[in-house]
């Protein structure tokens, strides 16, 4: 056996050589990079229901303190998905998410993809002329929000002739830890800034009365890899935005090439801080699905 592996790995040594002298980049690759990788055929969700499988005690979030499982971040993703089910929402339906990085922005997105809907991501930071366009334009039936942003939200379900049927608001202080939510309960100035300041109308939902109503088993939907999973609205640094359409294995690509330029890393046992948004082009890729994908806190 020891004179086996020797010989492959003098067999590699001579493989890569050669593919360096071929493809001089190559050269730049870590000793521990591959050079190529084989893309499984599966659709995104199975990132996350490895990861609940193999690690589903361990930390998948962190949140101002408060933990969240793997396994419970998969039965709140799946209640999710039922209940976008429930409102009727179809395969190929779109779903914005206009969230900042909270627990219910990774809920959210995994429940839409497992609800074989497509997530469509923009920035909070887009211009409400620009949102409300990019409803219209991807088609959205479907927006999650935080309250903050209850203004724009209602202004775009308004809009005649539009797509967009239902909003889901939720709270920053939903997903809290207990003292802390507490302590936003009790302060009427604190409330003010995260609850909502109308009653909620028709088509207009509580994102935690929604997930907390329905079943923690997955909807029976075939999701394929080559289904559209998301629509990512994206300007580079001087263009408009336009919405590029990603499907499951693209993303799927995207993760798992990513994991492999950081060879170190060991699965179920990193912690990855999150800073550039979920809803941006590279956050949503090392900041999202790789942790996913390794099992790692978020």
């Amino acid at each position: 056996q020891s004179s086996w592996r020797e010989e492959s790995a003098d067999s590699e040594t001579l493989v890569r050589a050669a593919l360096r002298k071929e493809r001089p980049w190559l050269i730049h690759y870590e000793d521990r990079v591959p050079y190529t990788i084989a893309i499984p055929r599966v659709p995104l969700t199975q990132l996350l229901h490895s990861s609940d499988r193999r690690f589903p005690k361990h930390t998948a979030l962190i949140f101002e303190g408060k933990h969240i499982s793997y396994h419970r971040l998969n039965q709140d993703a799946n209640r999710f998905a039922n209940a976008l089910k429930a409102l009727g929402i179809d395969q190929g339906d779109r779903v914005m998410l206009l969230l900042p990085n909270i627990p219910q922005m990774v809920i959210g997105f995994f429940g839409v993809l497992k609800a074989g809907a497509v997530a469509v991501f923009t920035l909070p930071t887009t211009k409400p002329e620009e949102l409300i366009q990019q409803v219209k334009e991807s088609g959205a039936r479907v927006l999650v929000t935080v309250n903050q942003f209850e203004d724009i939200a209602r202004q775009a379900k308004s809009q005649p002739d539009f797509s967009l049927e239902h909003i889901v608001f939720t709270s920053v202080a939903d997903y809290l830890p207990l003292l802390k939510h507490l302590g936003i309960r009790l302060s009427r100035k604190r409330r003010a800034i995260y609850d909502l300041e109308q009653p909620l109308e028709t088509g207009m939902h509580l994102f935690n009365q929604m997930v907390s109503s329905q079943s923690d088993r997955a909807p029976n939907v075939e999701i394929r890899p080559g289904d559209l999973g998301v629509i990512m609205y994206t300007g580079g640094t001087t263009a408009a935005p336009k919405g590029v359409m990603l499907s499951h294995h693209n993303l799927v690509a995207n993760a798992l090439q990513t994991r492999h330029w950081i060879p170190s890393v060991q699965e179920g046992r990193e912690r990855f801080l999150c800073v550039i948004p979920f809803s941006h082009s590279y956050g949503l890729t090392t900041t999202l699905t790789v942790p996913i994908a390794l099992g790692a806190a978020l």
